[in-house]
């Protein structure tokens, strides 16, 4: 996919189709696309042993959710990254 230049708004980039091969992430920052490479497999481990972790004490303690990526969190018209883990608070 080619990369755009253009300030983008969330509805358009909500509407755009990567393709399931592609090895790359993408989110919306400051309206502009941000193409990420594919987190490395350390990091990937790193990142499930603290969403366990959390997911454990959350679920226990009854205070909220948890959510690992690829989940798009929309702050703004512009903005709508991908964090690794996001919790909400209930």
């Amino acid at each position: 996919m080619e990369l755009l230049t253009k300030k983008i708004k969330y509805k358009e980039f909500a509407k755009m189709d990567f393709s399931d091969d592609e090895p790359f992430l993408y989110e919306l920052i400051n309206g502009i696309l941000a193409r990420k490479n594919a987190p490395s497999g350390e990091h990937q481990h790193v990142q499930s042993e603290l969403f366990y972790q959390l997911m454990h004490f959350v679920s226990q303690k009854k205070l909220g959710r948890v959510y690992s990526s690829p989940t798009s969190v929309i702050l703004s018209e512009e903005d709508a990254p991908q964090p690794d883990l996001i919790y909400l608070f209930e």
